[in-house]
């Protein structure tokens, strides 16, 4: 599995606050991962999830999350 960065997550959502709630977590704790630079691996797998589940209905992930 190939990690996501810090930068994937800029690109493919509108800001912290989105991220948290697509993962159902709180804006504070997606904070914390750009402020130490990285993602937790269960957010990791997560976000791999969600992202492959999104371009998998062919829609593109900004159009399924409505960013």
């Amino acid at each position: 599995m190939k990690n996501i960065t810090l930068e994937v997550l800029k690109d493919k959502f509108r800001n912290q606050s989105a991220i948290a709630e697509q993962l159902n977590i709180s804006r504070q704790a997606v904070s914390k991962w750009f402020i130490v630079g990285s993602i937790p691996k269960l957010r990791q797998y997560e976000l791999t999830e969600l992202l492959l589940d999104n371009t998998a209905d062919n829609k593109g992930v900004c159009v399924r999350l409505g960013i």
